[in-house]
């Protein structure tokens, strides 16, 4: 159990880490494309990986009898809005590279990102305070 405890805020902070760091290659003056592409899908894989051992570790401290504070269930709700975005951020990603759909997904992906940055934090947070919090 101990384990997955502290694997599942590792493989979170690691996938925002990577999300903010896509963030950053792309909104400053000199854009870096592929890394914004890499750092983009590897974001999103990881953060798939977090949202499955996030529920794994859920039900296994639950019929241990580990208690968790009110804190959780905000940090579940942060976390499922946060991929369905993320998931919707890729498709326009992935939209915008392989049919030069800029016209389209643009505006909406820029500011999806925005939204995005501001959720892992919230995310992070609650995911920090859930952490402390676990008796």
């Amino acid at each position: 159990m101990a384990v997955n405890l502290l694997l599942h805020p590792i493989v979170g902070l690691l996938a925002i880490a990577l999300l903010l760091a896509a963030f950053t290659a792309k909104v400053r003056t000199r854009k870096q494309y592929v890394v914004h592409y890499a750092l983009g899908m590897s974001s999103l894989a990881l953060s798939s990986l977090a949202f499955a051992l996030g529920f794994l570790t859920f039900f296994q401290a639950a019929r241990e009898g580990v208690e968790f504070e009110e804190t959780l269930v905000f940090h579940l709700i942060a976390a499922a809005v946060l991929f369905v975005v993320l998931l919707a951020q890729a498709r326009m990603g992935l939209a915008m590279w392989r049919r030069k759909r800029h016209d389209v997904y643009l505006a909406r992906h820029r500011a999806t990102a925005r939204i995005l940055v501001v959720l892992a934090v919230l995310l992070a947070v609650l995911g920090a305070v859930t952490f402390v919090t676990i008796r």
